[in-house]
């Protein structure tokens, strides 16, 4: 060829011509690389930015129609607490990077293989694991249930039965250091057994009606009361206190004027009856109807008056039928004012005075002092 000038002007020509292509197309050894990958094959940027699309040879896809849609955080995942939220949140941004990185690797060994016709593809369209979004932790946290605030009715439930249980052990061991049983004795009425209690506090002999220290009196009472009260009472003092040893019971005056005679003795009676049943071992102490000067709203004294008598015998009948025993008041009678009130009801200090010592009288008699 060095001595045949037309064969070097033909291979002067060809050069020029492979020349002039291989600045027009680049081409490799063994294959042509994508345009994309071409012009800046170690700079996963390009794709990202996106390319023009255009190349001989080479199959590029679009990177807009190339990435998939990324799913919102948390669909299609198992819900996960906040912790473990937290720390995939944490770790999720290295291995992205990580990812990136090995895609971009393997489309250059691709490249420079030549094995075909390389697909330059988006990183954006390879699927990584999204970092959590502080809006998709909270919303998770928020949908989480909110544990339901312990209620504090049992706690006070305990408590108010450890504060019956401690009255109960304190009733029960409250007895003189000679070792005697205790005796609870309940006072029940209206206003004339409210105005005696307060009396003999006065008079010095104090709550316990100056009997022994084993000897326990409650004053249940209440001014105004009427006998359709007593059972309801009876039932709420047996669940608060042990049963009693004995009852006085002053009730009834009050409703002389309220009900007849013979419908008021009866309902004495059956209460009696009941009152028996759910203190079977009590004494029952029935403290007679007493006289007044004055019997408001009665249009009769004197049919009241005949009425309160009749009710005290057939009473008092029923009280020794059941054990019981009664208590009278001879002393007060509605002649003597000094024993009333101004009002003709109340009885008076004295009046007080001689009430409670009739009561005292018999409860010492029964308990043997």
């Amino acid at each position: 060829m060095a001595g045949d000038p037309a064969a070097l002007s033909r291979f002067a020509a060809e050069m020029d011509g492979v020349l002039q292509r291989c600045s027009t197309q680049p081409s490799t050894s063994r294959g042509q690389l994508p345009a994309a990958l071409a012009s800046s094959p170690a700079s996963p940027s390009s794709s990202e930015d996106g390319a023009d699309g255009s190349s001989s040879g080479g199959l590029i896809t679009n990177p807009q129609s190339s990435q998939s849609p990324v799913l919102p955080a948390g669909r299609g995942q198992p819900r996960r607490s906040g912790r473990s939220m937290r720390r995939a949140s944490g770790l999720s941004a290295p291995s992205a990077e990580s990812t990136r990185r090995r895609v971009s690797a393997r489309h250059m060994d691709a490249a420079a293989s030549g094995s075909g016709i390389s697909r330059a593809v988006s990183v954006q369209s390879v699927s990584v694991p999204s970092q959590l979004e502080p809006e998709s932790e909270s919303s998770v946290e928020d949908s989480l249930p909110v544990p339901a605030r312990k209620s504090l009715g049992g706690k006070c439930r305990q408590k108010r039965s450890s504060r019956k249980r401690a009255k109960r052990k304190r009733d029960d061991t409250s007895s003189s250091h000679s070792g005697v049983a205790a005796v609870r004795i309940w006072m029940v009425g209206h206003s004339i057994v409210h105005w005696a209690g307060v009396e003999a506090r006065q008079f010095g002999l104090g709550p316990g009606l100056g009997l022994p220290p084993h000897v326990q009196v409650s004053w249940l009472t209440r001014r105004g009361m009427l006998w359709p009260e007593f059972l309801p009472l009876m039932r709420r003092q047996l669940g608060v206190e042990r049963p009693p040893t004995a009852i006085v019971i002053q009730l009834g005056e009050n409703d002389l004027v309220s009900m007849d005679c013979l419908s008021l003795r009866t309902a004495i009676l059956g209460d009696l009856d009941v009152l028996r049943a759910m203190v079977p071992t009590a004494k029952i102490f029935w403290s007679k109807f007493l006289q007044r000067r004055v019997w408001r709203g009665s249009r009769c004294p004197d049919a009241t008056e005949k009425a309160r008598k009749r009710i005290n015998s057939a009473v008092s009948k029923k009280i020794f039928e059941l054990g019981g025993d009664v208590i009278a008041h001879p002393g007060i009678r509605f002649q003597d004012a000094s024993l009333f009130r101004d009002d003709g009801v109340h009885l008076s200090a004295s009046g007080n005075k001689e009430w409670l010592g009739a009561v005292v009288a018999k409860l010492r008699s029964w308990l043997g002092l």
